[in-house]
């Protein structure tokens, strides 16, 4: 008889996720956003594999130190994805493409560590640049590429 291995899919986990899930409750809009991310983690941690990068970890460590440290203590076991020339490349050709602006840099990397690690899924709060009902077009080929996706 053959047995497979189930393969677990993964999960980029952008910062605005960390931070909802380490908040402070709250009694205004975000109460419903913290309600969703804890009900991720607690939920699907056993069914997916949940990974960060290292620019993940510069983001969560900034600011108020205890913060920073219930935040860091979130990720401290999960698998952390190092900068790499390809995420490097995919990140400049994503602003360069007007994907997203060059002032949001880190929000590109989220994105490109995403697509170059082959990970099945980003999870993020960030509506501006990274969650978009309508990603710009031209960002899709981009992608594609860096998935290694067959194109045309």
């Amino acid at each position: 008889m053959i047995q497979y291995s189930a393969i677990i899919p993964k999960v980029y986990v952008e910062t605005t996720v960390i931070s909802y899930l380490v908040a402070r409750p709250s009694n205004d809009a975000s109460l419903i956003r913290q309600k969703i991310t804890r009900q991720l983690w607690e939920e699907c941690a056993d069914d997916y594999e949940f990974v960060v990068s290292d620019i993940v970890i510069s983001e969560i460590l900034r600011g108020d130190a205890a913060a920073a440290q219930r935040r860091f203590n979130v990720v401290a076991n999960l698998t952390i994805l190092d900068l790499s020339p390809d995420v490097d490349k995919l990140t400049q050709d994503l602003i360069d493409a007007g994907a997203v602006p060059h002032q949001a840099r880190s929000d590109a990397q989220h994105i490109a560590f995403a697509a170059v690690n082959n990970i099945d899924y980003l999870v993020s709060w960030n509506y501006k640049h990274i969650v978009s009902q309508y990603p710009p077009a031209k960002a899709w080929g981009l992608f594609n590429t860096a998935a290694r996706f067959p194109t045309g």
